[in-house]
C-alpha cells in the first residue's frame, strides 16, 4: 500500500538520508533526515481546498527537544557562564 522511498546523498564528510513513506503516513507529507547522530522529521498537513474570504497562510511550527539534548547543553552552558564570571574585572 505504501511504498518507503530512501535516498542518500554525500554532504561534506558526512552521507544525509532521508526518508519517507513509513512513519506520520496520516501527514499529506512526512521525511526522516538523518545524517550521522542527528535525526529530523518534518511533517505536513493541508487541506485540499482554501477557506472561502482567508487571505494570509498560517503556519505553525512545534519544536521538540529530547532530554538528552537538553542536559548536555544545559551543562555546557553552566560552565560557560562560569567562565564569564571568572574573567569579569
Amino acid at each position: 500500500m505504501f511504498e518507503k522511498v530512501t535516498k542518500k546523498f554525500p554532504y561534506g564528510a558526512h552521507t544525509v538520508t532521508l526518508e519517507t513513506g513509513e512513519i506520520a503516513r496520516q501527514a499529506g507529507g512526512a521525511v526522516v533526515c538523518s545524517m550521522d547522530d542527528t535525526v529530523v522529521l518534518a511533517t505536513v498537513v493541508a487541506r485540499k481546498e482554501a477557506k472561502p474570504g482567508q487571505d494570509f497562510f498560517p503556519l505553525t511550527v512545534d519544536y521538540i527537544e529530547k532530554t538528552y539534548a537538553a542536559v548536555a547543553s544545559r551543562a555546557v552552558s553552566s560552565s560557560a557562564k562560569g567562565d564569564l564570571r571568572k574573567r569579569k574585572p
